[in-house]
């Protein structure tokens, strides 16, 4: 991106929506600061990421730590009754099933065929958790965007009237 000596150029806004879709805001506020200078924008246009203090995406670890604790609590967490109640069921089951099998000594089937199960339903619960918190934050993270982008372009387009 060639830009002129105060940093801005006709494409700019481009490159802003570029740094938004990547969700680079920081950078892409500080370039927009530039355009907004270099334009002499409005106040009321000056401010359009303001609402980085207030985002917050989900980091899940408090959703993961629950997880492991029990399994299903995290998605519970995550409001997620239906995967909480099968995460907890089936984790529950195969545990049963290890347990059971191998205090009545059938020792094969208990750990050659419960635990495997067991294991895979207990941190299968732990991916359901990072693959919610990854689908919402990609949620919010377009939502901000298209009306990020939508400003931008607006803005934009006075300009060149």
């Amino acid at each position: 991106l060639q830009l002129n000596n105060q940093g801005v150029n006709f494409s700019t806004y481009l490159y802003l929506i570029l740094l938004n879709d990547e969700a680079r805001w920081v950078e892409s506020k500080e370039l927009y600061s530039k355009y907004v200078n270099y334009y002499h924008l409005p106040e009321k246009d000056a401010d359009i990421y303001s609402f980085l203090n207030d985002l917050k995406l989900k980091k899940g670890r408090l959703a993961q730590g629950l997880s492991y604790v029990i399994p299903g609590l995290g998605q519970l967490y995550l409001k997620k009754p239906k995967e909480a109640f099968f995460s907890f069921t089936f984790t529950a089951l195969t545990g049963y099933f290890v347990v059971s099998s191998f205090v009545g000594a059938y020792y094969v089937a208990s750990i050659g065929t419960g635990l495997p199960y067991f294991l895979r339903f207990y941190f299968g619960g732990q991916n359901s958790v990072k693959k919610i918190i990854n689908e919402r934050n990609k949620i919010t993270i377009n939502q901000v965007n298209t009306v990020l982008n939508a400003r931008i372009i607006k803005i934009n387009n006075t300009i060149g009237q």
